[in-house]
């Protein structure tokens, strides 16, 4: 089975061998108390305002929360800002656990279509928060899941500006912030916001480092106490011992992420090149980072093709899987973490899926986003 369903790289296992022997020769130090941190240990939100203070955004340890990971972070703020039935903004294509979750906590979804071509339209998104008035904004402007575009320091500016003009919260998905192909990210959002901005940032260990780490978190610029609250009464704390593996990786991290970044250079290569051979006439989205390619397909065939691509033992998620009520069946995700035997035969499989699609005149209906079992990362 080739999960091209799936947008995460492998383990470094040097460095999270490493790291969980740091974790150990740590733990002493714990095992005396109960383990319960409900903010997180000290020496994880120390590492992580290292971090975000050396990408230009000064941040003390008290400003972030620790969680299980960006999702259980969103799921975090959605309890504290977003009541069920108020409006919240996602771009379209999103993240599709965004939806999930917006589903879930049964928001109302308003889509800020986004530009393949030319990216954020900021003015579209001024006209909605006028007139609908969100209770919450979620952007993802760092190598955007899935089509890889990146915001520059005027939009970020502007957001802020936006956050600060109507009071509304706008929450900042910066988990693959770190993964920057062709360029480095610009400092974060909050970086440009005024005073009473709200910016939210939310980021996490899984996309750089390793999924298999569950450990993610929340940057207010005020203590993070609300939120503090409602992740107590969703897990109470995180577990120490993965707090610990990610502490010592982040501090690591410009030890390994060249290396990673290279890796995902040249996967991206031989993804692009397979998608060449297999699909000549599909367009990808130039994306200057991240996981994965969004591809324009030359039919509107997109679940079709998910579902041809199945028989053929590859995962595969529409363009309709990242979009609020379905659509967007001109696209597929195809990310490029697989190695690169594995790319090549499974994007192959992919254009044989596509053409058996075509062939049986198949029209998408698309699938409705969401849906509980369909797994995408």
């Amino acid at each position: 089975m080739f999960r091209l369903n799936i947008a995460a790289p492998s383990a470094p296992d040097q460095v999270v061998h490493d790291a969980y022997r740091y974790a150990l020769d740590c733990a002493p130090a714990y095992l005396a108390g109960a383990g319960v941190y409900p903010n997180g240990l000290r020496v994880l939100t120390e590492a992580v305002a290292r971090r975000y203070t050396a990408r230009g955004l000064p941040t003390r340890p008290e400003q972030i929360l620790v969680t299980a990971g960006a999702q259980h972070a969103l799921r975090v703020v959605l309890d504290t800002l977003v009541a069920p039935g108020e409006r919240v903004v996602v771009e379209q294509p999103t993240y599709s656990g965004t939806l999930q979750a917006l589903a879930r906590h049964r928001a109302r979804v308003v889509a800020l279509p986004l530009d393949v071509e030319h990216g954020w339209d900021l003015d579209h998104l001024e006209s909605i928060i006028r007139l609908q008035r969100p209770a919450l904004v979620c952007m993802i402007p760092d190598f955007q899941n899935p089509t890889g575009l990146l915001l520059d320091v005027d939009g970020r500016t502007r957001l802020g500006e936006l956050s600060a003009r109507y009071g509304v919260p706008i929450v900042i998905d910066e988990t693959v912030v770190e993964l920057g192909l062709d360029c480095d990210a610009p400092p974060p959002v909050a970086a440009f916001a005024p005073a009473r901005a709200r910016i939210i940032t939310l980021g996490s260990s899984s996309k750089t480092v390793w999924s298999g780490l569950r450990i993610g978190w929340i940057r207010t610029d005020a203590p993070p106490d609300p939120f503090a609250v409602a992740r107590y009464d969703l897990d109470i704390s995180g577990a120490v011992m993965d707090q610990l593996a990610v502490a010592y990786a982040l501090d690591n991290l410009d030890s390994f992420l060249p290396a990673r970044l290279a890796t995902l250079r040249e996967q991206r290569t031989v993804a692009l090149t397979a998608l060449g051979d297999a699909l000549p006439d599909a367009v990808a989205v130039p994306g200057v980072g991240g996981l994965c390619l969004w591809v324009r397909l030359p039919r509107p065939i997109a679940t079709a093709t998910a579902a041809a691509a199945a028989g053929l033992s590859v995962r595969l998620t529409p363009g309709s899987g990242f979009a609020p009520g379905g659509g967007l069946e001109n696209y597929l995700r195809i990310p490029y973490t697989l190695p690169a035997d594995d790319l090549r035969h499974g994007v192959d499989l992919v254009g044989r899926a596509y053409r058996q699609a075509a062939g049986s005149g198949a029209a998408s209906q698309g699938a409705e986003p969401g849906l509980p079992g369909r797994m995408v990362v």
